[in-house]
């Protein structure tokens, strides 16, 4: 693994929004960690819970904003971040120890790619494991991934699983808000169009599943998913490759992977919402 001298600054940015059961644990993941340097920056997305007093026990960069929402709040600590490379976890999940070093490790062997990840182990409210969700993709392309394999549900890229070059997510734009829910998703889409992709294999941070995040599943989240991939349309058409191997067959190419998504977490969704 990597040194502890090695002068590549990892920015780690966390949204918060009445996050005051579980920030504490995502900060300390941090401080866990053990590669060096690296640098906290934790936006404050309006919260009305003791979530501020929380942070402030910390040193580290705070930001605070009126509530914009977790795309906002994650541009607002990209623009705040000086690292080379960018993690973006949610306030309620843990970095395993060696996450940052995991993911510089491989930066430094694959230069040229936007952004590497690896796998989450899934956690429960208290901190118990429920499953491990793999990177499907290593058995199709060892290592390289690529649009083709995200925009075709062969590679998933789970919750702060990525680190991120900071030049590739700039020209990539950045979050983009109107994709709320899945912004973290079309910006692996926006980056892999313009840089290698790859995958590590390595489980690198533990996501917690609990009432509270999985809640927000519910009737916005498809007609999200699906504008998300609408967007993609014209790329896809446009490539000869994509284009070729059906990725536009279904409405926007992509019913089954949305129906993956959200029809199977919520049957109360499958009386409520029709795609054609």
């Amino acid at each position: 693994m990597t040194s502890s001298n090695n002068v590549d600054l990892v920015s780690i940015v966390i949204p918060c929004y009445n996050g005051e059961n579980y920030i504490e644990e995502a900060i300390q993941s941090v401080l866990s960690q053990t590669y060096t340097p690296y640098e906290i920056i934790v936006v404050n997305d309006g919260s009305s819970d003791s979530s501020i007093e929380i942070i402030k026990k910390f040193k580290l960069k705070l930001i605070e904003q009126e509530n914009k929402g977790c795309a906002h709040a994650r541009n607002s600590g990209l623009r705040h971040s000086v690292g080379k490379y960018l993690v973006f976890l949610d306030q309620d999940d843990r970095l395993i120890p060696e996450a940052l070093d995991i993911g510089v490790t491989y930066f430094l062997k694959h230069p040229e790619c936007g952004f590497v990840y690896g796998r989450n182990r899934v956690i429960d409210k208290n901190g118990n494991q429920i499953n491990v969700r793999h990177c499907n993709n290593m058995t199709i392309y060892p290592g390289y991934s690529s649009y083709a394999l995200l925009i075709g549900d062969r590679a998933f890229v789970p919750p702060a699983a990525a680190m991120f070059n900071r030049n590739a997510v700039i020209d990539a734009g950045g979050f983009q808000s109107e994709f709320s829910l899945v912004d973290e998703y079309v910006l692996a889409l926006e980056i892999a169009k313009r840089y290698p992709i790859y995958c590590h294999n390595q489980i690198v941070v533990e996501y917690r599943k609990h009432m509270n995040n999985t809640s927000k599943i519910g009737s916005r989240l498809l007609p999200t998913i699906v504008l998300a991939f609408d967007s993609q349309k014209d790329y896809v058409n446009k490539n000869h490759f994509l284009k070729k191997y059906g990725m536009m067959k279904n409405k926007n190419g992509f019913v089954s992977l949305a129906k993956t998504l959200v029809l199977r977490s919520s049957d109360t969704l499958k009386e409520k919402i029709s795609i054609k």
